[in-house]
Formats: C-alpha cells, structure tokens, sequence
C-alpha cells in the first residue's frame, strides 16, 4: 500500500484506475474483506467503469462482481417464516438495521463494490466493501432480509427493540454508505 494525497491506495480498477480508502474506513465493519486485501483487490480489479461515465459529485457506484465460485459467508440473509427479529442502529450508524437472530451466514459467490469519484485527487474512494448482495439492484431487498445479530458490541444499545421502528424505513442508498 501507498498513499496519494494522505489517502491509503488498497488497489486499482481493471483499467488501472486508484482506489483509496476513505478517511474513516468503514472495512473494519466488514472483516470479511478487511482481513482479505486479496479478495478485495480481486474484487477491485474486476470492476470496470465504462469510459464515457461522468461521475457526479458524491455519486455512489455501486457494483456486484460475482465470482462464480463461493468466497466467503453473508452475514445478510432471506427472510424465512420462523424467523426472530431485533431492530437497533449499528455503531457509527444513524438508521435502524433489523437482524435477525440464531442465524449463521450464508455462502456467497458475489461481493458488493460501493465508490465514489474524487475529481479533485482523481481517484475513487471506497466507500464499502462486503460479501454479499447490493440492495440497489432488488426493489424490495430489505423487506426481504435481515442482518445476522452481530451482537450487543457492535450495535448502541440504547436502540435495540424487540418492535419494528416507526421511522425503521428500507432506502438501500443507506447501507451503501
């Protein structure tokens, strides 16, 4: 690794373009990738941006690069009937994430790529990396899944509730970020 205007570069895109890490990384939040640099600088170089694309200001890209093969385990999982649930915001989060309980984490071929264009570096930034799927391509994902409990060390415990939030709602563009 190496830095580029004080920023880490954890890799490059397929056409050789530099991916930072943001400031206050969010990779720590996803082990699976952070103890990876591997999968995720594989991950990095098959994504391609398509030459005329004019990034906008805070525009999120987000891509899903299937592997093909399983490289690690979910921890998002489908819904199913019997299911348990508990709703709380994670750490340095401000929405509610519902999770569901005695679930483990599902195999999983694909992991979700999330950057931004810095056009002032000329770099793109990482906004988040994880196994999984990008709740940007199914229209009702979240109504659909829930998070494994990751237990009460990575939620604020003063949220955590048994009851569906009033203001719990299902914008995807909230866990790209």
């Amino acid at each position: 690794m190496y830095q580029v205007f004080f920023q880490v570069v954890i890799g490059e895109l397929a056409h050789g373009e530099t991916v930072v890490d943001r400031p206050k990384s969010h990779l720590p939040q996803h082990p699976e990738l952070n103890n990876d640099p591997e999968l995720l600088a594989r991950a990095l170089k098959r994504v391609v941006i398509p030459p005329d694309k004019v990034c906008l200001p805070d525009e999120k890209l987000c891509f899903e690069i299937d592997f093909e093969e399983v490289v690690g385990l979910t921890d998002c999982v489908t819904c199913q009937e019997d299911d348990r649930y508990v709703w709380a915001v994670p750490l340095q989060r401000t929405q509610y994430r519902r999770y569901v309980l005695s679930r483990q984490g599902e195999p999983c071929s694909k992991v979700v790529i999330v950057l931004i264009f810095d056009a002032w570096s000329t770099v793109y930034v990482l906004q988040t990396a994880y196994i999984g799927y990008s709740p940007q391509k199914y229209s009702r994902f979240w109504y659909e899944h829930a998070l494994i409990f990751p237990g009460p060390d990575s939620i604020r415990p003063e949220t955590l509730t048994n009851t569906r939030p009033e203001d719990w709602n299902y914008d995807p563009s909230d866990y790209l970020t």
